[in-house]
């Protein structure tokens, strides 16, 4: 009996030991979550936007972990390319918009909302010369009509007369060097009954015609910001673009030999097909070794006025493989256009 009773109180002994023992787990681990409270509490009053926490833990010296393996130096997919990035534009010019972009540094700095709505003036005939060309051969031979009668009033003109046969390739450089509303109109009409595939079309409906697929391909290209709704650029609340997508035509004209051949060129003396002869004088300073903004590099591309859209320039300078193409938007003269690009092209060495 007393063995007995020294073993119980052994027994009952141990268990008060490890009673203690549990107890002293359970202060540890209730402990835990009061400092982690505190902890949180400590980071609500700092504001989000401003913290960066780093965490110190120390593992044991077999155990490593590589954060993000393998992947860690890739670029996203979602990230964007130099071209979709638009620095501010450091180089003062006075016009109201204005970009320039480095085709070698592929990227583009500019003053003004790239994606924001603009008239651009004439300077929409080389988009009607790029998508007319879709539809035509540079070798069509199209004759001037009633289209003519569509011209607005005080526009500027090639002087193309009714009953004139020209070439459609002639009449992208009757629209790229004198800037000539008639030749747009001719060129469109001529392309719109090829679409329709009359050639008996009236002229409203071959200009109609063509206009939408202008804007079809207009969306084909990724133009998003663009609306056309004449060939020629004059003045209408419905017809708009913004400077990226006039960057992106800039691109796709410049890859065009027809355009190119003579958006770079000063002036021609012209016979049309129906033997008319004529004179032809480019609108851009830039081209004239006469004029005090004369780049010999430059090969392009168009001029543009309305009232409501100011003195614009589009252009375009080749130094070796880098093409330099700048926009300026919103000019209080013809001058102050060409003065911005000259500072736009020279803020690129």
């Amino acid at each position: 009996m007393k063995y007995f009773g020294i073993k119980k109180w052994i027994g009952v002994l141990l268990v008060c030991l490890l009673l203690v023992s549990c107890g002293e787990q359970t202060v540890e681990q209730s402990s835990a979550p009061q400092q982690s409270q505190g902890e949180a509490s400590s980071f609500s009053d700092i504001s989000s936007e401003a913290v960066s926490v780093e965490l110190e833990v120390s593992l044991p010296e077999d155990i490593s972990i590589e954060l993000f393996p393998e992947e860690s130096s890739e670029i996203s997919e979602e990230e964007p390319s130099p071209s979709q990035t638009v620095h501010p534009l450091q180089a003062q010019i006075s016009a109201k918009q204005g970009f320039v972009y480095d085709s070698l540094l592929d990227i583009t700095f500019a003053k003004g909302d790239m994606e924001q709505r603009i008239y651009p003036a004439s300077i929409t005939k080389l988009y009607t010369a790029y998508v007319a060309l879709k539809y035509l051969t540079p070798e069509t031979v199209i004759t001037a009509g009633g289209e003519l009668s569509l011209v607005g009033a005080g526009s500027t003109v090639a002087y193309i007369s009714m009953g004139d046969r020209l070439t459609a390739s002639m009449l992208v450089q009757g629209m790229l060097l004198p800037s000539g509303n008639d030749a747009a109109y001719v060129l469109a009409a001529g392309a719109g009954r090829a679409i329709l595939e009359n050639p008996d079309a009236s002229p409203r409906e071959a200009v109609d015609a063509f206009m939408e697929a202008v804007n079809l391909c207009a969306e084909a290209d990724g133009l998003t910001g663009t609306h056309f709704s004449v060939p020629d650029g004059y003045h209408r609340e419905d017809h708009y673009t913004t400077m990226g997508d006039l960057l992106t035509i800039a691109r796709l004209v410049l890859a065009d030999p027809v355009i190119t051949s003579y958006t770079g060129m000063l002036s021609a003396k012209v016979m049309y097909a129906s033997g008319e002869t004529n004179r032809w004088t480019n609108t851009n300073s830039l081209l004239d070794p006469d004029s005090v903004y004369y780049r010999e590099n430059v090969i392009g591309l168009k001029t543009g006025h309305t009232s409501q859209a100011g003195y614009c320039l589009l252009a375009a300078e080749k130094r070796g493989d880098r093409i330099i193409i700048t926009g300026v938007f919103g000019c209080t003269s013809g001058s102050k256009r060409f003065e911005d690009t000259v500072t736009l092209l020279e803020s690129l060495t």
